[in-house]
């Protein structure tokens, strides 16, 4: 028993109330009921001696019991006389949190009827407590011991309606999630009553047969040689479908699985053969290019307007002509030689009444020998070519022989 009491007189009959200081010595150590996530606190029977300081306390969530001792500042937090205890807090975080000061008193805690029954509770003397501590002001304790009393007969308290169902898996293969939720309507909560305790939503993890595995292109290698040492060739370059294979019925890589390009090698140091010229001068039928811009091997002779071939190999040829519509002549036609054999010819007849100029041009590849003539020439009209960079004859060396 606590040494310690705030003794009262009361009434007419002079009759002495003595309240339980929380906070007093205690000269005899305070025995509580202890035990940890039971069921129902009437089955427990181990009981420990609490420290100086200390009282009894029951704590239910979720239908789970915890008991044993507790330092009497957890007990609501309020200095001063008391007889059972509730933390606002502790209130709307769990189901019940009661504290009590006698040996054993524990077992009995969280009882109290439901706020919707509105009766108050027998072993309280309602309008004392709220006298002495106000105990209307905290509506979520007074709803437990005093709700006739503090007028909270109207007070709901929330409680979640079932779950719904679970939602379908939210992917098609593999690993997903499903959902599902519950609401604050059974009943919702009213008139100053706590919301529902917990998550509105739950989630847990779904399987699916695992995804189909689509191919995907590895790097390219690096372009292989080139297929010849000297001249015009082919080079290589392949990837694979292993980045990543394709499995479980998964797509095969699209598009092309090798890549080819031209490639020119240039250890071909002895046949640099290449030339342009440009101008018109002409000589009976034929015609030639006095001006050269580039003559590499030698082969073309500017005075004759001739090519001769010093390395034997595929060559390329082009000429193109501009007539100046200014001139007497209506027509131009001229041809490409080989060796006095003709294979290219261009020309124009028509004529144009806006005394503009226009171009004409004759190009192809050729394998020739060595020593092989290739000139311009059986031009008719050439009077009329325009003697400018317009009129140019080109060749150079495709392929050797060797």
């Amino acid at each position: 028993m606590p040494a310690h009491c705030l003794c009262k007189k009361m009434g007419e009959c002079g009759s002495v109330i003595c309240l339980l200081l929380l906070h007093c010595a205690v000269v005899e150590a305070l025995s509580c009921f202890s035990c940890q996530n039971i069921d129902d606190p009437l089955t427990c029977n181990t009981t420990i001696s609490c420290s100086s300081g200390q009282v009894c306390f029951l704590e239910e969530h979720g239908g789970v019991y915890r008991m044993g001792c507790i330092n009497n500042q957890q007990c609501g937090g309020v200095t001063g006389a008391g007889i059972v205890a509730r933390g606002i807090k502790e209130r709307q975080s769990s189901g019940c949190h009661e504290c009590c000061s006698t040996d054993g008193c524990n077992s009995d805690l969280c009882k109290h009827q439901k706020p919707s029954s509105c009766i108050d509770d027998e072993t309280v003397d309602c309008a004392k407590m709220n006298s002495y501590f106000h105990v209307c002001q905290d509506i979520h304790q007074a709803k437990l011991v005093c709700p006739k009393f503090c007028n909270l007969c109207t007070l709901v308290d929330g409680n979640w309606a079932d779950w719904s169902l679970w939602s379908s898996c939210d992917v098609t293969c593999d690993n997903g999630s499903q959902t599902r939720s519950r609401i604050c309507t059974d009943p919702a909560p009213a008139n100053g009553g706590l919301d529902c305790i917990g998550s509105r939503t739950e989630t847990k993890i779904c399987q699916r047969d695992s995804c189909p595995v689509h191919g995907g292109w590895s790097l390219w290698t690096a372009w292989g040689s080139c297929s010849v040492t000297c001249g015009v060739g082919m080079q290589r370059r392949d990837r694979s479908c292993s980045n990543p294979y394709p499995s479980l019925y998964g797509d095969h890589c699209f598009g092309e699985a090798r890549d080819d390009r031209i490639c020119m090698s240039t250890a071909c140091s002895g046949w640099k053969i290449a030339f342009t010229a440009h101008g018109v001068s002409t000589h009976g039928r034929s015609v030639i290019f006095p001006i050269v811009d580039h003559n590499y091997g030698g082969g073309y002779n500017s005075n004759t307007g001739t090519f001769t071939c010093p390395v034997a190999g595929i060559y390329y040829f082009a000429v193109t002509l501009r007539k100046d519509i200014s001139a007497d002549s209506d027509q131009v036609y001229c041809q490409l030689f080989i060796n006095s054999h003709s294979t290219l010819g261009t020309g124009d007849n028509l004529i144009n009444d806006d005394k503009s100029s226009y171009s004409m041009t004759m190009s192809g590849t050729f394998h020739l020998n060595r020593n092989d003539h290739v000139s311009v020439g059986n031009c008719y009209g050439a009077d009329a070519l325009m003697n400018s960079h317009d009129c140019a004859f080109t060749g150079f060396i495709v392929l050797p022989d060797n």
